[in-house]
């Protein structure tokens, strides 16, 4: 029989003397059956075969972890992903070399993704700064219930101006988000939909920091929330010249002792009116 019907039928031992007179076997089937262990079939429908040693087969290891599976991430995931890298490459970049001069090549390749992945998502460089403001807006936002909630007590308005300045006044991207909203002064369409973000986060910051102002009066409150704004606004852009590294904290001390007596003023009762001065001697007369 030949080597064919090894494969197809029963298995078979051929042996062959060398020109020593030795002895040797070869195994067809089994050689077969360790390179194609499907044919295991074919060894059945044949008959009984011999042995292979080693390879008894083994029952599955029932406590054996299944290999982890990878989530799938869809179209949607892929693509908020790339739009995060870019708008974060591109908060990076208008803070590093400013507004003028950041082009969305260079976001492109600070994210990782092609020229054309950037375009896709954001065609224009104005499409794409106004989503990297947003983007840092979002990250604002999300930072602020922690240290506005952490905020309480007789120092509750201290520790939220020293927050402000810590998690967002004092920060360079603040100054990179700034320049930006100023230089677009002269592009309105840019400038309209800037002013349009930036109003919707002061509304919602002021919101937030209204709950530990004592000063019921809307109008009053409105200035108040804008003049402490203000204050940290001009330490942050004063502070690109300033040479004393201690100038913020005594800066940010002052200003809270001085908002502080305001608003304890504000917050106590009305003195009672004192009484008319009664008329002098000379005037009687």
């Amino acid at each position: 029989m030949g080597a064919a019907g090894a494969f197809a039928g029963a298995p078979i031992r051929v042996s062959t003397a060398d020109v020593r007179g030795g002895n040797f076997t070869i195994r067809l089937p089994d050689l077969f059956i360790r390179m194609n262990p499907e044919s295991s079939s074919n060894r059945n429908a044949g008959g009984p075969s011999e042995a292979v040693p080693g390879s008894a087969s083994k029952p599955p290891d029932s406590g054996a972890a299944a290999p982890a599976t990878r989530e799938r991430r869809t179209q949607a995931m892929r693509s908020s992903e790339t739009q995060r890298r870019l708008c974060q490459a591109a908060v990076e970049l208008l803070t590093e070399v400013g507004y003028a001069n950041v082009t969305t090549a260079q976001i492109a390749e600070r994210a990782g993704v092609s020229k054309g992945a950037q375009a896709h998502h954001y065609p224009s460089k104005d499409d794409m700064v106004v989503a990297a403001i947003r983007h840092l807006l979002r990250e604002w936002e999300a930072e602020r219930p922690a240290y506005a909630s952490a905020a309480v007590g007789s120092q509750a308005l201290e520790q939220l101006q020293h927050a402000l300045w810590k998690n967002i006044f004092g920060r360079p991207d603040y100054l990179a988000a700034l320049e930006v909203v100023l230089l677009s002064r002269h592009q309105h369409a840019l400038h309209q939909r800037l002013r349009e973000a930036v109003r919707e986060w002061i509304a919602s910051r002021d919101a937030t920091f209204a709950k530990s102002i004592p000063l019921k009066d809307p109008a009053e409150l409105t200035t108040f929330l804008s003049l402490n704004a203000c204050v940290l606004r001009g330490l942050a852009t004063s502070m690109e010249a300033a040479s004393d590294p201690g100038l913020t904290e005594r800066v940010m001390a002052l200003w809270s002792e001085i908002a502080s007596a305001h608003l304890t003023r504000r917050a106590a009762p009305a003195s009672p009116e004192a009484p008319p001065p009664t008329g002098s001697s000379c005037a009687s007369s």
